[in-house]
């Protein structure tokens, strides 16, 4: 995989965790301008505090563990341990990405419900 491949996912990946915005009692919203007031902040409350951190955090970790993996593998078989080690980086960085773009997802959806909660609004989910 070429290394613009990778920037590419490791930009994109952490712009899943987005698509949550919390479910708020309909019959709780008088005033729609405060209302959209406070999910737009909340939405850049959370996206602030979460998303990016943990999709890089997991991607230097994948990569980590991916070249020494991949190194080792490439030792194991009698093949180069730096090329094992350099696909290992790649396809571990990624896999990290993935995940830590999921586990961000969980706290990004935590934070944004929290926000609201903590501005009077009633959130069912």
């Amino acid at each position: 995989m070429k290394p613009i491949a990778v920037t590419v996912l490791l930009v994109l990946l952490p712009s899943c965790a987005t698509s949550y915005r919390p479910l708020v009692d309909p019959a709780t919203i008088v005033d729609r301008g405060r209302y959209e007031r406070d999910l737009s902040e909340c939405a850049a409350i959370a996206d602030q505090n979460v998303k990016r951190h943990q999709a890089a955090t997991g991607a230097a970790g994948g990569a980590l563990w991916g070249a020494g993996l991949g190194a080792l593998l490439s030792w194991i078989f009698g093949g180069s341990a730096g090329t094992g080690a350099a696909a290992g980086a790649v396809v571990g960085g990624v896999g990290g990405a993935a995940s830590g773009a999921g586990a961000a997802a969980g706290d990004y959806e935590t934070i944004y419900r929290n926000c609201m909660l903590g501005r009077g609004w009633r959130v069912l989910r």
